[in-house]
């Protein structure tokens, strides 16, 4: 499966991140979805930032990471590819309430973060550092 990840941040709040408890998954993640058929990554990041946070976001033309995900003693859904993206919010007044607790803005990696999305705060360390 192929998939993005929407790396939202902010120079002052810090990341926004999700928290998900179904039956996939239970902790802190990185919004993203699935490329469906015949879908860009561009419709899919707009779409799952509009479903998640219920706002666009900006997002560079091509993912600063690819990365493979193989989680043995998980599901099959987690064996993908996924492609990460700088984003930022467009419009924070219509972003889905914070104070429920599904979303947060947090400075450091959270405790409860799920254990593959961990990598993705030192790739986007690495890449702030390589720009610079």
């Amino acid at each position: 499966m192929v998939g993005v990840e929407l790396i939202i941040h902010s120079e002052e709040k810090g990341f926004l991140l999700r928290y998900r408890d179904d039956a996939f998954y239970k902790g802190w993640h990185f919004v993203g979805g699935l490329l469906r058929f015949r879908e860009s990554w561009s419709e899919r990041i707009q779409k799952t930032a509009k479903n998640e946070i219920g706002t666009p976001v900006v997002h560079d033309a091509h993912p600063f990471q690819i990365v493979e995900n193989i989680e043995e003693d998980m599901d099959p859904r987690t064996h993908s590819i996924n492609l990460l993206f700088h984003c930022t919010l467009t419009d924070t007044e219509n972003c889905k309430s914070l104070s429920d607790g599904e979303l947060g803005w947090f400075k450091e990696m959270p405790r409860n973060i799920l254990k593959m999305h961990t990598k993705y705060f030192a790739l986007w360390q690495a890449d702030r550092i390589k720009q610079n």
